[in-house]
């Protein structure tokens, strides 16, 4: 009878300890397998880039996570849209995205040389966007942000140094010494915007008087290019 009694106890114990048991239960931290690893880069959304001809700056082409990135770039394009509108006088809507790119600019100018402003030579992140008009989508215009926020436009054309031929201070207009073909990539007439950089009035330019000039490309096909900056030369 007490041998009986055992084998009773002892098979119920055997058939709960074969049973198969409920998984263990899942970290919210487990990764579905789907997603990509920590830390793996997403680029941000671009299309191609025009070419930089201002101060070199470090490409990183992605940032992490990619929501995260999509929003941010969002966030600095219209940014730059605003501004670089303001900048030239014309509406926001006539402005469209030709690219964006993160990158870290050479120092706290943004990689912009201008000869009156003194750089601190400190890795600045930031962005390159790139923007054009709607009406000629192959015509650059350059806009370079700093992560903190900081936005300045930069000259698709140039700096380079020039020679004044003729200044009209009421019409805003400069005319350059005309150059070679080979060489003039920016033609000779320049006009000043709300966002140019002037260090001194047009009226107090010369004819003959040299100057370091950045521009940007006409409006709507007009004739006069763009002045973003226009500082003078001490000889």
């Amino acid at each position: 009878m007490l041998l009986a009694g055992l084998a009773i106890l002892v098979v119920p114990l055997l058939l709960m300890a074969c049973a198969p048991s409920d998984p263990p239960p899942t970290s919210p931290l487990d990764e579905d397998p789907r997603t990509s690893a920590p830390g793996a880069s997403t680029p941000l959304p671009t299309s191609t880039a025009s070419p930089d001809v201002t101060a070199s700056a470090t490409a990183t082409s992605s940032v992490t996570p990619t929501s995260d990135a999509s929003a941010e770039a969002e966030q600095v394009t219209g940014e730059a849209i605003a501004r670089l509108a303001e900048w030239i006088g014309a509406p926001e809507t006539e402005f469209r995205l030709t690219s964006i790119e993160a990158v870290d600019w050479p120092d706290a100018c943004l990689g912009i040389e201008n000869p009156a402003i003194a750089c601190a030579e400190v890795i600045t992140p930031g962005y390159r966007v790139t923007l054009h008009h709607v009406a000629a989508p192959s015509s650059p215009y350059l806009v370079h942000a700093s992560e903190g926020g900081r936005y300045s436009w930069a000259p698709s054309r140039g700096p380079v140094p020039r020679t004044v031929a003729s200044v009209d201070a009421d019409a805003g207009t400069v005319d350059l010494e005309s150059l070679d073909a080979s060489e003039d990539h920016m033609g000779t007439l320049q006009r000043t915007v709300p966002g140019s950089f002037l260090e001194v009035p047009l009226r107090e330019l010369e004819p003959g008087q040299r100057v370091v000039i950045g521009t940007a490309d006409p409006l709507n096909g007009a004739d006069a290019g763009l002045i973003v900056l226009l500082v003078p030369i001490d000889e």
